[in-house]
């Protein structure tokens, strides 16, 4: 008998360990927030278009940025807001070497807030949904 509560321990633990991930992105979908063209295409349109670029530099092995993928990029209330202000595109640096070391990335995530091909902000880490909308506001009314 007390090997079956052991066993049922252990199993519950194991689902939470899972839920937990899947909550936190580990196997969720790109947020749909994200342009899937590439960055110089994004750049691009987004000059036409008079608005600025969020580029998010990730890693498929980041759990930070899994994080903020899950909690503020696709959470709809954090999307909705950023999508109001900018543009937003993920730039993974294990696929975009080259695009990573123009940009001098050594910290994921990083992101780079980009308007008529100039930087405007960059910060080093991840941040919460609010965090990030106040931060785009205050480097967008600067400029």
């Amino acid at each position: 008998m007390r090997s079956f509560f052991q066993f049922i321990v252990v199993a519950l633990v194991v689902l939470g360990i899972l839920v937990a991930l899947r909550g936190y992105g580990f196997t969720a979908k790109t947020p749909a927030i994200f342009a899937s063209e590439p960055l110089e295409s994004v750049l691009e349109q987004a000059d036409k278009d008079g608005k600025a670029v969020l580029v998010k530099f990730t890693a498929a092995w980041c759990g930070p940025c899994k994080v903020m993928d899950a909690d503020v990029f696709g959470n709809a209330e954090h999307a909705d807001a950023i999508a109001k202000l900018c543009r937003v595109k993920a730039v993974d640096i294990d696929e975009f070497k080259e695009t990573a070391r123009d940009y001098k990335i050594n910290v994921i995530p990083t992101l780079v807030l980009i308007k008529d091909g100039v930087i405007l902000a960059r910060k080093d880490g991840g941040m919460n949904g609010p965090g990030l909308v106040k931060w785009l506001n205050n480097s967008l009314t600067s400029y």
